[in-house]
């Protein structure tokens, strides 16, 4: 019986060893994989890092919300330069972001900039939608796929002439099929505080590439 015991004792030492060998293994495969896939890369266009701007008078209906800047900048104009001369305004900034390279797992996220011009604090939410117009080249991206985006926070207090900031961030589903795709989603900034049943919005362009 002692004989047996110890044999048995060995066995179970071999097969422990085995096991941790293959864990070992396993752990080496995915830090490997895991270090080919780059990063998503950000970025963010020198003609759209203007803000977008938008009349809050609660009266104007903007059936395609995304406006190109017009603002004239010199060469030696700052961006804070041009935060500050635009404090008489409401805009969002950047007017346009591109997230490149997204795969399954992989996260790009930017923050967003909104300025409230009025003279009393305000409360803007912040959402993802659906794209009124595509980007030549880029689709819709698909509803299924709405949980990609993350907005923190979703709703934001800005007091009065000042800028707030949000989080969104993009992060492909472990099990959704997307490859190689061109996506376009819009992030929306509303000032709740309007009045009347008409509210304005300002939008932000977010163009999505897979791999």
């Amino acid at each position: 019986m002692k004989i047996k015991y110890r044999q048995g004792n060995k066995k179970a030492r071999v097969f422990f060893s085995i096991c941790l060998g293959f864990i070992i293994l396993f752990c080496l495969v995915v830090t490997l994989i895991t270090m080919s896939c780059k990063s998503p890369e950000v970025r963010i266009d020198p003609d759209t890092l203007l803000p977008i701007t938008v009349t809050d008078d609660g009266e104007t209906v903007i059936d395609n919300p995304v406006v190109e800047p017009t603002i004239p900048v010199s060469s030696s104009e700052t961006y804070s330069d041009i935060e500050k001369r635009m404090s008489g305004v409401t805009w969002l900034s950047p007017g346009k972001v591109n997230i490149d390279g997204l795969y399954p797992g992989a996260t790009g996220e930017y923050y967003l900039r909104i300025h409230n011009s009025k003279d009393d604090p305000a409360t803007f939410s912040i959402y993802s939608k659906e794209a009124n117009t595509c980007t030549e080249g880029y689709t819709k991206l698909p509803p299924e796929f709405n949980k990609w985006i993350k907005i923190n926070p979703s709703s934001i207090v800005i007091p009065a002439k000042s800028v707030g900031e949000v989080l969104v961030s993009v992060t492909v589903g472990l099990r959704d099929k997307a490859t190689n795709k061109k996506y376009e989603i819009w992030i929306g900034a509303m000032d709740e505080s309007q009045k009347g049943l008409v509210k304005s919005e300002i939008c932000s362009r977010w163009m999505l590439t897979t791999k």
